[in-house]
């Protein structure tokens, strides 16, 4: 720069004094060298001073390349370094997607060095070595690639590391260093997205709820995530809680969560099933019971029918008054006979069992069905009950009931009798073949009187009870 400049004056003095001259003489230029006047034409001047000055200027530009020989030879040097550094990362980039992992560590970590952007060389074998799951040379390249970072690199780094944690199952450090990057980077997006995942993954329940209603603010999250990590952290409250047997507790956190988390039926319902593990059912029963005159769920029905009630005749009451809206559900046919069952209504039971699992097969359904047969003496009932059961569980899918009628038991137990008494000998037939069984303190029936009784539940079969059971 400061060359061009003396240049540019010595041109415009030169010019000022070629004109002066030429002014004066407008033939000749004179100028004084030596003691001595030279007079020269004006026209061979200007030409004169022309040439010399283009070769005045060549030969500085000459002298400025040869000086800058040096320079020129290692800028060449490292534009062919780089090229092959570029070339490559885009080749080990390729291997890592191709799932080559020693190729593309080979293949990045060569003249990584020497590449304008070390740290993508670095975190590529670390994914690599992340891959074949050698965490310690994981953990050597991120090193490296924190070592030759520079700017906002540091939070890619640990980003990325605390990521590679997560997919390694390393829970414990990738939370150490999410925490620690959220207070260096409290605003950070996917920081926090990868936080929640790590506390979701950890069954950190508390500090995961306490982070999602920022993240929804925020817009973090997409409805289906928030949704899962909702769900599963009430429910992981509330069971601890349950399991500590703190129902103050709670309660507590029940009447924290916001009004359209309170009124979910999935809410409610862990809510309800922990208040049940805690022993308080009848709270649980009041909130199922107003809950369901409001917004019907088939989860909440079921819970309902499984439930211990201090006064079961009430409960079935209610629970008849949703029968005709819902008779076509299976679940709550089945919650509906298991009331009945509890309250031993064995003939309603019966029904609703078998209503129940025609028009939806349930494997606990198909047990509590057959063990209600056997208690009522139905046992080739059962018996096939359980064989559709097994049938279900093995192949998915289920297959009508053809019971007996209760009728048609009741006139082969008396042929039984019949043949009984024919013989030489006193056979007493087994308990279960004609009686329901004591140990739910109900008398034996003798299978000579098998009196029957009408059963008020309309069925597709005509029910009998013995005499003393009740309806």
């Amino acid at each position: 720069m400061f060359i061009a400049i003396v240049l540019l004056l010595a041109v415009v003095a030169g010019a000022f004094w070629i004109f002066n001259n030429y002014l004066v003489n407008q033939d000749n230029i004179v100028f004084f060298w030596a003691g001595t006047n030279y007079e020269i034409p004006a026209t061979d001047f200007l030409v004169y001073l022309l040439v010399a000055f283009l070769a005045f200027y060549l030969a500085l530009r000459l002298i400025k390349h040869v000086l800058s020989l040096r320079k020129y030879a290692r800028l060449y040097r490292e534009k062919k370094i780089e090229k092959k550094t570029q070339s490559s990362l885009m080749q080990g980039l390729i291997s890592l997607v191709e799932g080559n992992w020693d190729k593309a560590k080979t293949q990045l970590l060569n003249d990584a060095e020497y590449s304008q952007i070390p740290v993508l060389h670095y975190l590529g074998a670390a994914k690599a070595a992340q891959m074949e799951e050698a965490f310690e040379e994981r953990d050597q390249y991120l090193k490296r690639a924190s070592e030759s970072c520079t700017g906002n690199a540091e939070v890619a780094i640990a980003i990325s590391q605390a990521e590679m944690q997560l997919h390694a199952g390393q829970l414990e450090q990738a939370r150490a260093g999410l925490v620690t990057l959220l207070e260096s980077q409290p605003k950070h997006r996917y920081v926090k997205r990868l936080l929640a995942k790590s506390y979701y993954k950890q069954e950190d329940w508390k500090n995961l709820s306490a982070m999602l209603p920022e993240m929804h603010k925020q817009g973090i999250l997409n409805e289906t995530e928030l949704m899962k990590y909702e769900t599963a952290s009430l429910k992981g409250i509330f069971q601890m809680y349950a399991t500590e047997d703190n129902l103050a507790k709670l309660k507590t956190e029940w009447k924290k969560l916001p009004g359209n988390i309170q009124s979910r039926p999935g809410a409610i319902l862990f809510y309800c099933k922990a208040l049940i593990a805690a022993g308080d059912n009848t709270t649980a029963n009041k909130l199922l019971t107003s809950t369901l005159n409001k917004q019907w769920d088939d989860k909440l029905a079921e819970l309902f029918g499984l439930s211990s009630h201090d006064n079961l005749n009430q409960a079935i009451k209610q629970a008849e008054k949703w029968l005709p809206q819902h008779d076509k559900s299976p679940i709550f046919l089945l919650s509906l006979a298991r009331l009945y069952r509890k309250n031993q209504l064995w003939g309603k039971a019966r029904h609703f069992f078998e209503a129940s699992l025609n028009l939806a097969p349930n494997a606990q359904g198909y047990l509590e069905f057959a063990e209600l047969l056997e208690e009522i003496g139905e046992k080739a009932n059962a018996d096939l009950c359980y064989r559709s059961g097994l049938y279900y569980c093995i192949h998915k899918k289920g297959r009508p009931l053809a019971l007996q009628s209760r009728r048609e038991v009741g006139r082969k137990i008396r042929v039984l009798d019949t043949s009984a008494s024919d013989s030489s000998e006193s056979i007493e037939p087994p308990a279960s073949d004609y009686a329901i069984g004591a140990d739910i303190g109900i008398d034996r029936v003798a299978p000579s009187d098998p009196e029957p009784i009408n059963d008020p539940v309309e069925a597709p079969d005509a029910i009998t009870e013995p005499s003393n059971a009740r309806i």
